[in-house]
């Protein structure tokens, strides 16, 4: 993962977080300008998937302890299509102060970002055993039905069967 580019990662949470900030308050409605809107922190595409891996090792039941450990490569080594700049790090003390608004770090909302994926996760899960446990039992009843209605013979067939000629 590319280690050379820092920027700091964002939410759409964060991003509603702040907009429900300003909606539910009326001073700053009117406000205009161009504003800046970052956690607090900085970090590498390394550095974030360094985090997002070290987090599920420490708080997940679903990622296994042997998971590939990430190796950092320099922009220079990656071959990609899109030019990445090495510094997009946004400056948002104008936001803060304009707004009143006292960002989070970018750790604290991947943590909870995580946090969520690993409820979905074990639901999804949990919703994947039940649904093979339903698919066994019909599976089973099924199979049973199919042996009984196989063995029985309707009447109409034995005998279409007894007065043909053999």
């Amino acid at each position: 993962v590319v280690s050379d580019q820092i920027g700091t990662p964002t939410s759409a949470y964060f991003i509603a977080e702040f907009c429900h900030h300003i909606f539910c308050n009326s001073n700053y409605i009117e406000k205009t300008g161009l504003y800046h809107l970052a956690p607090k922190g900085e970090a590498s595409w390394f550095d974030f998937a360094t985090y997002i891996l070290q987090f599920s090792r420490e708080n997940s039941n679903l990622l296994r302890k042997s998971a590939t450990k990430v190796i950092p490569v320099l922009s220079k080594d990656y071959v990609s299509i899109a030019e990445r700049p090495k510094n997009s790090r946004l400056d948002s003390s104008l936001l803060e102060n304009t707004f009143n608004f006292k960002p989070t770090t970018w750790k604290k909302l991947a943590a909870k970002e995580l946090a969520k994926a690993e409820k979905l996760a074990s639901k999804a899960a949990k919703l994947a055993a039940n649904t093979e446990k339903i698919a066994n039992k019909l599976e089973k009843k099924l199979s049973k039905k199919v042996k009984k209605d196989d063995l029985t013979v309707p009447d109409s067939d034995v005998e279409e069967n007894s007065s043909r000629p053999s």
